[in-house]
């Protein structure tokens, strides 16, 4: 069965999960939906896209669509994706869900009522990298955890050109909002356990008059005490890039990628107490000569089809989504608070 699709949103929506959802067998994007009609078409005409909608509930009204990928801004997507669940379809969402936990909360209650299949894009877990590295992890090489430990220093687009767009605004929540859900999401993937404490630290350069956040220092404390420390900088120019390290009773796995590709270029390392410094692991490498963004996302989307098609699948559901939403909830509340808070 071939299942037609229709994307909401042109930016990443036309950059990433178009070319993904064209080049997947099993289906067709068969409508695009922009701010305007206008910009729907000149996307839709240079793509051989069927169809251009300038208001995306029309999109979800049409009969003909099965599946809808929505990439708009935080703020927005819960009532597209609630809408988009009531009529029948299935939704493939972009973190977070949105930038507030009940509206996230409204969506899975969408999603159940009509018993669609609900994914959300966290890509990372599908870079070969970081399989190697969990499978690591999960066959012991380094031992029982002992901390974590996570640093992600770059410069983003917007920060680089002091724009104010949703990603530095409250609609998008900041780096918190952008990086967050990763962080978090990621943490649980990789210590396979649950986040139960967060004392977390929201600021930006004194010299930024823009409201959103650019930075965070976060502490997180999982099952039996297992300690995180995380670092996240959306404005660090020739930043360090993005690592994990994950020590062990028996050793030490750094994961790390000081390129500017944020999917390609993570190296792993290892080293066990019969070792006196680290050393690198091999890893089946992914194909560099593709857009990171969409062989990991692709990977998600694979999986997305595989749960619509009634087969046994393992995807970033939902329910992680909301699990997420609630730690960034957290976080924001811990640093108003000033204090160490549960996640309730």
């Amino acid at each position: 069965m071939t299942y037609r699709v229709g994307i909401i949103g042109i930016g990443y929506g036309q950059h990433v999960l178009l070319p993904v959802f064209q080049a997947n067998p099993r289906t067709q994007v068969v409508a695009l939906c922009a701010s305007t009609q206008e910009r729907a078409a000149a996307i839709t005409e240079k793509h051989g896209v069927e169809r251009a909608y300038g208001d995306w509930r029309e999109l979800i009204e049409a009969d003909d669509i099965d599946l809808v990928a929505i990439a708009v801004p935080p703020v927005h997507q819960p009532e597209i994706a609630i809408a988009a669940a009531a009529a029948g379809k299935h939704i493939f969402l972009e973190k977070p869900l949105g930038i507030d936990v009940p509206r996230a909360q409204q969506i899975l209650n969408a999603a159940d009522a009509k018993r669609v299949v609900a994914a959300v894009d966290f890509e990372f877990p599908q870079i070969a990298a970081w399989q190697a590295a969990r499978n690591l992890l999960t066959d012991g090489a380094i031992g029982r955890l002992r901390h974590i430990e996570v640093n992600w220093n770059v410069e983003t687009y917007a920060n680089r050109n002091h724009l104010t767009n949703w990603k530095t605004q409250s609609e998008g929540g900041g780096t918190l909002y952008n990086f967050g859900p990763h962080v978090f999401y990621n943490l649980e993937w990789f210590a396979q356990q649950q986040v139960h404490y967060i004392t977390a630290r929201l600021g930006k350069a004194p010299s930024d008059p823009r409201e959103g956040d650019t930075v965070n220092h976060i502490a997180a404390e999982l099952d039996d005490g297992l300690l995180a420390s995380v670092t996240v900088s959306a404005h660090s120019y020739l930043g360090s890039g993005h690592r994990w390290a994950f020590y062990g009773d028996d050793g030490t796995l750094i994961l790390n990628n000081s390129t500017r590709d944020y999917i390609h270029g993570f190296t792993l390392h290892m080293a066990t107490r019969n070792d006196d410094a680290l050393r690198p692991v091999a890893f089946p490498a992914d194909d560099t000569t593709t857009d990171g963004r969409r062989l990991a996302t692709g990977r998600v989307v694979e999986q997305f089809i595989a749960a619509v098609a009634g087969e046994a699948a393992t995807y970033p559901m939902i329910a992680d989504g909301i699990r997420v939403q609630i730690y960034l909830r957290t976080a924001q509340q811990s640093h108003q608070q000033g204090r160490r808070l549960p996640v309730m």
